[in-house]
């Protein structure tokens, strides 16, 4: 485990229990930062299905997810000074966004039973607890419709945030807040998150356990939070999921979060898999770009080797093996 007084980076197989140090890609990718003319009040794409049993085997799959379009991703691109603006304080999702997501949702209910998914775990930032409810809830509806809702519906406000449904949840598989793997925090608004209380009253079936305190104590409203702490964050979030029973794990998350958790496998793909798959892992997310990732236990009692099972050995290796 990585001590409070590490600032270091070190090797993956050095903090990582039972030495999960090998990521290999699941074919699982997919990049939508344009959906026209995309449906976003589409009705179930997607419901997952409950994992009934601790985690046995050494494969664990990531669904790593970065949050669709917000407004501050707007604002920023015409200016980075947009960002220290409270105009854009834990941003909500564009309608662009929610059109992404619909995208997202169509993809994922094309893999059918090839895609599974027994947890979902969020960054507690209103833009990633949308894109998770959007991507893996259940129908729009309207509030009083009796159902298990996972986010309530909210009003329009110009430049600020779109009119939607409320979300209901279909679904058994547990969504999750946690703090850990929040994006990079300090100075600017879009990154301070709101009271616990409103995230509950928000999104009441989302289980916010995880998160300890009623206000924001990660963020500092005059620096950045130093990338030594997001680095210790990522390695405590990569340790966390590896205790975890479950095989298949959606994380949406933020692109420099993204960016540090996949660079904490940087020499690990280098040294295994050549700089072309470390380039393609280590490439910046785009919103809400899926990346499904394979992390293999490489330890005495792991099975190093085996290959993902949603990948395909093709060509020369599969006439090899006939």
């Amino acid at each position: 485990m990585l001590s409070s007084m590490d600032m270091s980076v070190p090797h993956s197989s050095q903090l990582l229990a039972d030495t999960w140090v090998l990521l290999k890609c699941c074919g699982y990718w997919h990049a939508f930062s344009a959906v026209a003319n995309a449906n976003v009040s589409a009705q179930s794409l997607f419901l997952p299905t409950a994992c009934t049993s601790n985690r046995t085997s050494s494969v664990l799959v990531l669904h790593l997810i970065r949050h669709a379009e917000g407004f501050h991703n707007v604002a920023g691109r015409k200016s980075r000074e947009n960002y220290l603006s409270e105009k854009y304080a834990d941003a909500h999702l564009t309608k662009r966004g929610w059109q992404q997501i619909s995208g997202l949702r169509q993809h994922i209910a094309s893999l059918s039973s090839h895609f599974h998914l027994d947890l979902i775990v969020i960054s507690p930032m209103t833009r990633t607890l949308e894109t998770a409810v959007g991507l893996f809830g259940g129908d729009c509806v309207n509030s009083s419709c009796g159902q298990k809702l996972l986010m309530l519906e909210q009003s329009d406000i110009e430049g600020v945030r779109v009119a939607t449904k409320s979300i209901s949840c279909q679904s058994p598989v547990p969504f999750i807040a946690h703090e850990a793997c929040r994006e990079q925090t300090g100075r600017h608004p879009c990154d301070r998150r709101r009271t616990l209380s409103y995230y509950q009253r928000q999104f009441p079936a989302v289980d916010f356990s995880l998160v300890a305190s009623e206000n924001d104590t990660l963020y500092e409203a005059t620096s950045r939070e130093p990338i030594q702490s997001v680095v210790k964050r990522a390695w405590s979030f990569l340790n966390w999921v590896q205790s975890r029973p479950e095989h298949f794990i959606a994380v949406v998350t933020h692109s420099a979060f993204l960016r540090t958790l996949t660079r904490c496998f940087e020499d690990d793909l280098r040294a295994r898999y050549g700089t072309t798959a470390q380039s393609e892992v280590l490439a910046e997310f785009g919103n809400c770009e899926m990346r499904s990732i394979q992390m293999i236990d490489c330890g005495p009692n792991g099975i190093e080797g085996r290959r993902c099972p949603y990948s395909h050995p093709g060509g020369e290796a599969l006439l090899g093996s006939m």
